[in-house]
């Protein structure tokens, strides 16, 4: 089919002003225009990513609750569980939010549903067991905003809960302790765009701005430095708009991946270096992300079981972290020959039973 492209032409008074304003060349400044940053301010803002452009943890709604009761509950050392979802997102946002906690002496653990027995969010049965080990606070990350249900229940068991999540929410909130979600209808945060590792950065780096007594742009450059790569692999991982904050933390993040401290994530990066070419060399951008470990993550969490994916974050044990690695690239080799099976029978439908010279569109279906 020979394809027609046709340009979006901005409008030339918000492309002169650009270039006026900022002393940039006109054909950046139409591309700024055409991609919807045609003001100044949203041009500057694009471009800036140092410290100070992070956005104050407080502006979001609930965030001083969430904050006083965390503080509590390390001071109180009360048994506390992570609850993350097992996608890239929800492992990134566990194991940074898992980690932070443990650092400051938390009694923390953490927990990955089941895709495939379980299915996502929270559930009773998962409650049932934190309320038989006593477990005191609950905090879900990436999920957990229409759990009204069983929240309800581990509130009724005398849990405390925090919810953090960037998902749309339902007119009826769940009867959690404190909900932190920038997509709440009345949250003023500036920034709607948050990964759910997002907002466990917005809520750890709050927590840092209390224990330290940091400014804001202080503390979010302290929790970049220690969880940059992961939170970046996050957001990047779950699609979320490079614009606003993201490209702030992206920006951050990419450099602190060069220079990783995380055990697990830098066998992770040896082990499709030895994959790929038996070089350790690669180019670490968002592309490496999306294509290249975001995979293996989700892949865990697909057709495995994603608590193996925060093991690997988390653990401080190298050999562990190798014996994960391998694993996760060995998974995502069975999804790939999983999807291309998938594939060639969708394939072989099309081929014998479909005739496309008489079909609008297709829906196929089969057990897989």
């Amino acid at each position: 089919m020979k394809k027609k492209w046709t340009m979006k032409e901005p409008l030339v008074s918000d492309v002169l002003t650009l270039t006026n304003t900022l002393s940039i060349p006109l054909p950046l400044s139409r591309v700024l225009c055409c991609r919807g940053l045609d003001t100044p301010s949203a041009a500057q803002s694009f471009f800036n990513t140092d410290a100070a452009s992070f956005l104050s943890p407080f502006a979001m709604k609930n965030m001083d609750i969430a904050v006083s009761i965390l503080l509590a509950a390390l001071e109180q050392k009360e048994s506390m569980v992570v609850f993350g979802d097992y996608d890239v997102d929800g492992v990134s946002a566990t194991s940074v939010l898992y980690l932070y906690l443990a650092s400051l002496g938390a009694n923390v653990s953490y927990y990955i549903p089941s895709r495939h027995h379980e299915g996502y969010g929270l559930s009773l049965s998962a409650i049932r067991s934190f309320l038989d080990q006593d477990v005191n606070l609950l905090i879900t990350t990436d999920s957990g905003v229409t759990a009204n249900d069983e929240i309800a229940f581990a509130k009724a068991g005398g849990m405390n809960v925090i919810v953090t999540d960037h998902h749309t929410c339902y007119a009826e909130m769940p009867p959690a302790d404190a909900v932190v979600n920038p997509m709440q209808c009345d949250c003023n945060y500036p920034f709607k765009g948050l990964a759910g590792v997002g907002v466990v950065f917005k809520l750890i780096t709050a927590l840092e701005m209390m224990i330290q007594n940091l400014d804001t742009a202080h503390a979010s450059a302290a929790i970049m430095e220690r969880y940059g790569d992961l939170v970046a692999i996050g957001t990047v991982g779950d699609v979320m708009p490079l614009l606003g904050e993201n490209r702030t933390i992206v920006t951050w993040g990419l450099s602190t991946l060069e220079r990783t401290h995380n055990v697990g994530l830098a066998a992770l990066m040896k082990q499709i270096a030895v994959e790929s070419s038996g070089s350790s060399a690669r180019k670490l951008n968002t592309t490496y992300i999306s294509y290249t470990l975001a995979p293996r993550i989700n892949a865990v969490g697909r057709i495995a079981d994603a608590t193996l994916a925060v093991e690997l974050f988390t653990t401080a044990d190298a050999e562990r972290a190798e014996d994960i690695a391998l694993e996760l690239c060995n998974i995502n080799t069975r999804r790939k020959t999983l999807e291309n099976t998938i594939f060639d029978e969708a394939l072989r439908q099309i081929n014998d039973d479909i005739d496309l010279d008489h079909t609008s569109f297709l829906v196929l279906a089969d057990d897989n």
